[in-house]
């Protein structure tokens, strides 16, 4: 049996109208029983935002991926500006992103959860999954746990769509 791609149009059109960007999530050696977390916030615009996870992977097992929404707050991290996969595009995301930030959750809604369980090293990455439209004007947090015995690296890659 041949395998065969499928082209999202949607993504395509995204891209191609400078309307699709990519913001990548690098954590090195999570100590076992710990967490880190990306914490993002959408502007108080008109525009309606996708979120996809595109990557997540791990180099170790029992790794969890929790989307919050409605955090308190968060201070620190690294800002990271989401890219344009379209070079010829000028347009920026009005996405705020702060890698590696320390986060005040308060009471927040979690909405997606994601697990790598079982096997060390193995991951998920699937571009036609579902995707996720966030609220604007709202504060946003990624969570990885590691509940493993070990350290992990992980690496998590989002992409943003603005229509």
């Amino acid at each position: 049996m041949n395998a065969v791609a499928i082209r999202d149009d949607e993504i395509s059109r995204a891209v191609t109208t400078g309307n699709a960007y990519r913001v990548f999530y690098a954590i090195s050696a999570l100590a076992s029983a710990s967490a880190s977390s990306c914490y993002f916030v959408t502007p108080d615009d008109e525009k309606k935002r996708e979120l996809r996870i595109v990557d997540f992977y791990a180099s170790a097992d029992k790794i969890t991926l929790d989307i919050k929404m409605g955090v308190t707050s968060a201070t620190g991290g690294s800002a990271v500006t989401p890219r344009n996969m379209n070079d010829n595009s000028s347009y920026t995301s009005g996405v705020t992103v702060a890698n590696g930030a320390t986060v005040t959750e308060g009471s927040p809604t979690t909405v997606e959860t994601k697990y790598i369980g079982g096997t060390s090293g193995v991951g998920a990455h699937d571009l036609t999954e579902p995707f996720r439209v966030l609220k604007n004007n709202t504060k946003y947090s990624i969570k990885v746990t590691n509940g493993g015995s070990g350290a992990a690296d992980i690496f998590i890659g989002l992409m943003l769509i603005e229509k």
